[in-house]
């Protein structure tokens, strides 16, 4: 099953897509940065979508690529944060 965390000792699954229309040379130049990071876009995106909702209300903008690993097989973020 492919989890990316346990609440109350239920895993969490990822059921739901989300589909973005962005130009055809922004994807390619996104998965290949993802790919030099040894990431896929999907853990980018998560890890970023995490980042965001968590900082909500606040004018800093989250690094894509800020000190992390790539998630582990789970899909839950296998990096220790590195807070500023």
């Amino acid at each position: 099953m492919d989890t990316h965390g346990v609440s109350n000792g239920c895993p969490l699954v990822k059921s739901v897509g989300l589909r973005i229309r962005i130009e055809p040379e922004l994807r390619r130049a996104f998965v290949e940065a993802c790919q030099a990071n040894d990431q896929s876009a999907a853990q980018v995106l998560r890890l970023f979508m995490r980042r965001f909702v968590a900082g909500r209300g606040s004018d800093e903008q989250p690094d894509l690529f800020a000190h992390t690993a790539p998630e582990n097989a789970s899909g839950s973020p296998a990096y220790q944060r590195n807070e500023k």
